[in-house]
């Protein structure tokens, strides 16, 4: 999205803890125990929110994912 000139990005059901929720081979992460699944998530989110030149925001209901600033989802809308 940034490369095609978007910003700010809002991040819709990104809420960590749950890795298969939307299908049975999401992810592939089921051989990993769910902290480090989460921990190395919760990283790659810290490192893009430190590197991308757009803002990131985390418009999810709820979840663990505190590494963008949180919006409310009905302001937006």
């Amino acid at each position: 999205a940034v490369l095609m000139g978007y910003g700010p990005i809002y991040l819709l059901g990104c809420d960590l803890g749950y890795p298969a929720h939307f299908h049975p081979d999401y992810g592939g992460w089921d051989d990993f125990p769910a902290t480090e699944r989460d921990n190395t998530l919760r990283h790659m989110h810290s490192v893009i929110e430190k590197s991308s030149p757009a803002r990131i925001y985390n418009a999810s209901l709820g979840g663990t994912l505190e590494e963008h600033e949180r919006v409310d989802l009905g302001r937006l809308l």
